[in-house]
């Protein structure tokens, strides 16, 4: 079975490919690719079981989403399934109406916590600029399902599903993908 994930920075998971722009150093038993996938996937048509892309998808730009998509749809067999996990905008909009924006300060830098405005931890959260890495594009855009769907479908992806952390129309990946950042992800999953 072929499963890819990709761009999961350093989120390894035993017996998936693992493809990203960013040099990394595996663990032993981990497959690592060094790949822009931006730039095609390079598999045969119809080879890969299962793709997985958590937080990735919202920092290609617009003009290589759609493009990427396609290239999933290509390299999926009949049957396989592709999950994509972005930033979900009702989440995010949910919290600042709330004035919860400050329960993200686990998953972001120091300079973020220490500020007091909803509406300025709202804007550099959904932007992602804070990550100190200078090679990091941030977030180009974040969504809701309907956006994610779309998306998919422009690709060519007609059996498109808005799934719970963790479940999923694969049982591998209900049994091997453990989904992050629950509080502010939505979960959108294609099958070919």
């Amino acid at each position: 079975m072929l499963k890819l994930h990709i761009g999961g920075g350093g989120f390894w998971m035993s017996g998936w490919v693992h493809l990203d722009k960013a040099w990394a150093i595996a663990p032993d038993g981990i497959e690592f690719i060094q790949l822009d996938v931006r730039q095609g996937l390079p598999y045969q048509d119809g080879a890969v079981d299962l793709i997985y892309a958590s937080h990735f998808l919202d920092h290609l730009d617009a003009e290589s989403v759609v493009p990427f998509l396609g290239q999933c749809h290509r390299v999926l067999r009949l049957g396989g399934v592709a999950r994509f996990a972005v930033m979900d905008v009702e989440k995010l909009v949910k919290a600042y109406q709330e004035q919860r924006m400050g329960s993200f300060d686990y998953c972001q830098p120091a300079f973020y916590k220490g500020i007091k405005s909803q509406g300025l931890k709202f804007g550099l959260f959904a932007a992602g600029s804070l990550s100190g890495r200078k090679d990091y594009t941030g977030h180009y855009w974040i969504s809701d399902y309907d956006g994610v769907a779309e998306l998919l479908s422009r690709a060519g992806f007609t059996d498109i599903h808005n799934m719970a952390s963790g479940e999923s129309l694969s049982a591998t990946i209900r049994a091997e993908v453990k989904d992050t950042y629950q509080d502010h992800t939505i979960y959108v999953e294609a099958r070919k």
